[in-house]
C-alpha cells in the first residue's frame, strides 16, 4: 500500500468525525479508516480512495498525519482608530538575546535577594538567641563584681560558648523556614517586569500590528505574506499605500511556529494572509485553516517570491 491510512478515534480526531466522504457522502465515524488528499485535504474513506484509483486533484499523494483541529478564532472588530494600551497581545516575536539576558538578570537578582534575606534571617536569629545569654552573663558578672564575689571565668566562658553554639544551630535549622516566611511577606516577584527596556520585534494585537517601534492599524494593511524556507522565516507586510516592510526571523520548529501561524490566521479577519512553508506539518495545518476558516487565507503550493 503506497498511501497513508488513518484509523479515527474519538479522543484525537473529534474534528474529523462527522464529516462526509467526498465520494459516497457517508458520514465518517470513529474507527473508520480514512485517507486525506495531500493537495486539497479532502477526506475519503479507504474504499473510496481505492475506488478513485488512489488519485485526486490530479495527483496521488496523501497526508501521513491527521490535520490539526482549527481553533475558534473569534474577536470583535474595533472600528475606531484608537489604541487601547491594555489590549490583548495575540502573539509576539521577541528579541531572543535580550529576552534571555533579561531572564538571566532577573534570576540573578531573585537569587541574590533570596540569599540576602536568608542570611539576614539567620543573623537575626543568631543575635536574638545569643543576646539573652550574653546579657545574662553580663548581669551575672556585674552582680559578682558588685558584691566582691570571685568570678569564675570558666562559668562565664561556658555561658557564652553555650549561647553562641545554640544560636548558630538554631539559626541554621530555623533560618531557612523564617527566610521563606519573610520572602513570602515581601512578595518579591519580577515575573511581569522587564529589567531591560526592549521591544518585541513584532506584535499581533487586537487593532493592528506593531513592528519593532512602529504600530500599524489593520485598515492600513493590504496583505501579509509569510514565507518559511529552510532556516529563514520572512514576513512581508504590504500596505495600501503601496510600500512594503519585510522582516526576517530565525525559523523555529513546528510547535513554536504553530502559535504564530494561528495568530496570523486570527488577523485574516481584517487583512489577506498568504502562507508558504516547506514544512509538511505546517502546510497541513494551514491548509486545514484555509479550508475551514472564513478569513482571507491563501496557502501557496509553490514558493512565489514577493
Amino acid at each position: 500500500m503506497s498511501y497513508s491510512v488513518h484509523r479515527l478515534n474519538i479522543q484525537n480526531h473529534f474534528h474529523i468525525i462527522g464529516r462526509q466522504d467526498g465520494i459516497t457522502g457517508d458520514t465518517i465515524k470513529a474507527n473508520d479508516e480514512i485517507v486525506f488528499c495531500a493537495s486539497c485535504q479532502s477526506v475519503f474513506l479507504k474504499d473510496s480512495w481505492e475506488y478513485m484509483s488512489k488519485n485526486h486533484c490530479n495527483q496521488s499523494e496523501t497526508l501521513d498525519f491527521v490535520p490539526s483541529p482549527v481553533p475558534k478564532l473569534v474577536v470583535s472588530r474595533n472600528s475606531k482608530n484608537k489604541r487601547n494600551r491594555n489590549e490583548i497581545v495575540i502573539f509576539e516575536i521577541r528579541n531572543e538575546f535580550l529576552h534571555a539576558t533579561d531572564a538571566i538578570l532577573k534570576e540573578f537578582i531573585v537569587g541574590f535577594v533570596d540569599f540576602f534575606v536568608e542570611a539576614l534571617a539567620k543573623i537575626a536569629l543568631l543575635l536574638l538567641l545569643v543576646s539573652p545569654f550574653a546579657l545574662i552573663a553580663l548581669i551575672f558578672t556585674f552582680i559578682l563584681k558588685t558584691f566582691n564575689i570571685e568570678i569564675n571565668a570558666a562559668i562565664i566562658f561556658f555561658i557564652l560558648l553555650f549561647s553562641t553554639v545554640a544560636g548558630i544551630l538554631a539559626s541554621y535549622l530555623l533560618g531557612h523556614y523564617f527566610s521563606k516566611k519573610l520572602r513570602n511577606s515581601l512578595n518579591f516577584n519580577l515575573e511581569n517586569i522587564s529589567l531591560i527596556n526592549y521591544r518585541p520585534k513584532l506584535k499581533i494585537l487586537q487593532t493592528g500590528i506593531e513592528v519593532e517601534k512602529k504600530f500599524y492599524y489593520y485598515n492600513q494593511i493590504a496583505r501579509i505574506n509569510s514565507y518559511k524556507t529552510g532556516k529563514n522565516h520572512k514576513l512581508a507586510i504590504e500596505f495600501k499605500d503601496k510600500h512594503t516592510i519585510t522582516k526576517e526571523f530565525p525559523a523555529k520548529d513546528y510547535e513554536r511556529t504553530k502559535p504564530f501561524y494561528l495568530a496570523l490566521a486570527w488577523a485574516a479577519q481584517f487583512v489577506e494572509i498568504n502562507f508558504y512553508t516547506r514544512d509538511e506539518r505546517e502546510y497541513g495545518l494551514m491548509k486545514s485553516i484555509e479550508k475551514n476558516y472564513a478569513g482571507r487565507i491563501w496557502v501557496a503550493d509553490n514558493f512565489i517570491a514577493s
